[in-house]
């Protein structure tokens, strides 16, 4: 989904609460629109730590693996 520059500004003023129902959402079309056969990556830094905690408030069956690259 592509956003204008004005769209991307009112995103990110929108309350926090407000942010979360869309990742929410946007979580869930994913989910469905693949069966479930969708992938949290995680790197270990805030942003996909926040996202791995959100999809598994809506799914508590996602799993978690550490892969360490050395």
């Amino acid at each position: 989904m592509n956003h204008t520059k004005d769209e991307l500004k009112e995103l990110q003023s929108l309350p926090l609460v407000d942010k979360v129902a869309l990742t929410k959402l946007r979580i869930t079309e994913w989910h469905e629109h693949y069966n479930g056969k969708v992938y949290v990556s995680f790197s270990g830094g805030k942003d996909s730590s926040v996202l791995l905690h959100i999809a598994r408030e809506i799914y508590p069956e996602v799993g978690g693996y550490l892969l360490i690259l050395a």
